[in-house]
């Protein structure tokens, strides 16, 4: 492998591991969006009486159990593409450093 290329290598591995730390903070954050939700729909959809909001009636509470859901269940399908794509990024990644240090399935060239 030429320097140039090898150089171009070590350049792209760079940039697809910012991409990667990207990708982890959009995994939290979609992660917290998840963990809100539930808890927003479970308040919202038990019909238990709110020490804390105790002027929120039923009538207010189920729109907002079902908004939390379906914001939910969106939330839960973005964070399942965002996984498979670092599940996927990592291989890729690993992939190109093995290319880099020569190493091609497995076996030195």
């Amino acid at each position: 492998m030429k320097k140039a290329e090898a150089e171009q290598l070590r350049q792209e591995i760079l940039t697809k591991n910012i991409y990667l730390s990207q990708l982890r903070i959009w995994f939290i954050l979609s992660t917290f969006v998840v963990i809100a939700c539930a808890l927003v729909a479970v308040w919202g959809f038990s019909g238990v009486h709110d020490v804390f909001l105790p002027q929120i009636s039923a009538q207010v509470r189920q729109p907002i159990a079902w908004i939390s859901a379906i914001v939910g269940v969106l939330a839960t399908f973005f964070l399942a593409m965002v996984t498979i794509a670092l599940i996927n990024g990592r291989k890729h990644v690993l992939t190109l450093i093995d290319q880099l240090n020569g190493k091609v399935a497995g076996k030195l060239k």
